[in-house]
């Protein structure tokens, strides 16, 4: 089954929005007002409050829009967060007795506040859409992940790392530089997945 992207929203559009639970293999999924369907999210925001230290903990983040819970049931790794730090959160909507909640699939914490700034500035210039039918497009899109494999990933994040002069790289150099079939596909990947960010137009970078 083809993973779907983490889409970058805020916490306010998954609160307000309606949990879906699917059949089967089907991911459950938050549709919003705007009738997007989010099964993976991309949140950056702050850690307000902790609880439960030990096996099972969890932190309430705040993004300025609403607060949210995150929890974590296959290790500690929430334990490494404190209040305060502002983290990125690439993740799963999860309902329990009528609460949303997210269930972490990557959480890193943010140094460079100007991510945050960054952050603010994609959610003011994104427009929630509908998805079309695009079943299609999906197949053939299904068929380029297939092959992609992890040496790509590291190659092209290499890449991108070599190139950035402190203000990025180039998406059309990294393309050029990496000589990778499926660059480009990759490199949209990785800023859906919150491993690198677009800090405008064309230009990208790790966070770090």
């Amino acid at each position: 089954m083809q993973r779907q992207p983490a889409i970058i929203t805020n916490i306010n559009n998954l609160l307000k929005g309606e949990y879906v639970r699917r059949e089967g293999w089907e991911p459950n999924y938050i549709i919003t007002k705007e009738g997007l369907k989010i099964s993976r999210v991309n949140l950056i925001a702050v850690v307000v409050s902790k609880s439960g230290d030990g096996e099972f903990p969890s932190i309430i983040i705040d993004d300025g829009t609403g607060k949210i819970s995150v929890r974590s049931f296959e290790n500690n790794r929430l334990n490494d967060f404190d209040v305060g730090d502002v983290v990125l959160i690439i993740g799963r909507p999860r309902e329990f007795g009528k609460e949303i909640f997210i269930m972490p699939e990557i959480i890193r914490k943010i140094i460079n506040k100007k991510w945050v700034e960054l952050r603010k500035l994609q959610l003011n210039t994104i427009i929630y859409k509908k998805p079309e039918d695009k079943s299609m497009e999906e197949s053939e899109e299904k068929k380029e992940e297939e092959n992609i494999s992890e040496g790509f990933i590291d190659k092209i994040l290499n890449v991108i790392k070599s190139l950035d002069d402190g203000n990025g790289a180039l998406i059309e150099e990294v393309i050029s530089t990496s000589k990778i079939k499926n660059a480009e596909k990759i490199i949209k990947n990785l800023i859906e997945q919150g491993e690198v960010f677009e800090i405008r137009s064309g230009r990208i970078k790790i966070l770090d």
